[in-house]
């Protein structure tokens, strides 16, 4: 039985139509005939009084469409009518965004605005991350849209290839293409994760293997020469000594150093937290002589008070702002030159050197991995090739059958 129904009443079915309440309303509402009591519809029959509407009312034999069974709404304005509304509102808006998600008609480059966004919030990517996904899907938007695919839906497999084509033609290097596919892979995959594409355009693609580089390290004696303390005193020797120090000691990579914060430190432990890719953290250990080089740094009273932006950096530039990784391959270069040394050194050669001389004085591979930071233990095993050539070498000079 109805809520509006009344008690005693035969039914609203087979064209009949409620006599009060909300439902009543609702037929009005929609233009229907106004319903009549028994007795003005018996009248309007024998063609006695006329009927109060303006509308002939029809019997349901007459009536082309059924009357259904009215559902009552809110009256505008009435308890629920609120609720109601937002609903609708509701309803539209996600049928709208539904709509244009799945028939393709999102821009590609709003979409890789909200990619980057995605990136830096849920991920915790680098500025320096962002950039090169930035410069990657750009190099991929602008190839699209001289190809005529302006959204998600209308770019296909031969897009991908077509692309791949033309950097190759730009003779760019194996590991910049394969970059640029694995950020476009990346943000194909977002895409269909959202379900604005059905298929992954670049799925089944395959590019060429690229030959695998040994990583580049210093002897120990290169490393000697390079963290020796330079003959004549200058503005910054401190700070210079103590950064490569921390470098050689901890394996850390640039970024990491120059965003060492002061309550990271801990040198009466011999330690030191970092932040690396993706934002997380690890523990690196310190040796006595990058501790006591610290030490000497942060004790050094030339060393200039830190900016508001830098209060809690560790390494400064003479303004007193936060060191800036550009500024640290600067002191390493001048590091190499002051050391004489005839191979070009970089921040991440000092890593290198640090992981292969571990493991030459037989570290075990886990703990290396830890030290480092390395999410996949692959990509620790290629210091093992390094420790490997050279134990080779060795042999080829020293054993009298090795040639």
């Amino acid at each position: 039985m109805g809520p509006d129904r009344p008690r005693g009443d035969k039914g609203w079915g087979k064209g009949r139509v409620p006599r009060s309440g909300p439902a009543l309303r609702h037929c009005a509402g929609k233009g229907a005939a106004t319903a009549l009591g028994a007795q003005d519809r018996r009248e309007a029959r024998r063609g006695g009084a006329a009927a109060p509407s303006a509308a002939p009312l029809r019997s349901p034999k007459q009536n082309p469409t059924r009357t259904r069974k009215a559902v009552p709404v809110p009256a505008p304005g009435g308890p629920g009518a609120e609720h109601s509304d937002a609903e609708h509102s509701d309803a539209e808006h996600s049928g709208a965004a539904a709509g244009s998600a799945a028939d393709g008609r999102v821009d590609l480059g709003s979409r890789i605005d909200l990619f980057l966004e995605q990136l830096a919030l849920t991920r915790g990517a680098s500025e320096h991350t962002l950039k090169a996904y930035a410069g990657d899907l750009a190099d991929l938007l602008e190839h699209l849209a001289s190809a005529g695919a302006h959204t998600p839906r209308e770019v296909l497999p031969k897009h991908f290839k077509r692309w791949l084509a033309a950097l190759d033609a730009r003779e760019l290097a194996p590991a910049s293409i394969q970059r640029k596919l694995s950020a476009a892979r990346s943000f194909f995959r977002w895409l269909e994760r959202r379900a604005d594409i059905d298929v992954h355009p670049a799925t089944g693609l395959r590019q060429a293997r690229r030959p695998r580089r040994l990583p580049h390290s210093l002897s120990v004696e290169e490393v000697e020469r390079l963290l020796a303390p330079a003959a004549a005193s200058y503005l910054g020797a401190t700070r210079d000594a103590a950064l490569l120090e921390f470098l050689y000691s901890s394996g850390a990579r640039a970024a990491e150093t120059v965003g060492l914060a002061h309550r990271d430190l801990d040198l009466a432990a011999g330690a030191a937290r970092v932040r690396g890719k993706g934002r997380k953290e690890r523990l690196v250990a310190l040796g006595r002589f990058a501790v006591a080089a610290l030490a000497t740094y942060l004790d050094d009273p030339t060393r200039p008070a830190p900016s508001a932006r830098a209060d809690d950096a560790v390494f400064l530039n003479a303004r007193g702002g936060r060191l800036s990784s550009r500024s640290l391959q600067r002191v390493l270069e001048r590091a190499v030159l002051r050391g004489g040394l005839t191979r070009r050194a970089t921040p991440h050669t000092l890593r290198h050197s640090f992981a292969t001389h571990l493991l030459d004085r037989g570290a075990d591979l886990r703990s290396v991995q830890n030290l480092l930071g390395h999410a996949h233990l692959v990509t620790t095993q290629i210091y093992t090739h390094v420790s490997l050539e050279r134990l080779r070498q060795v042999v080829d000079q020293a054993h009298p059958r090795a040639r």
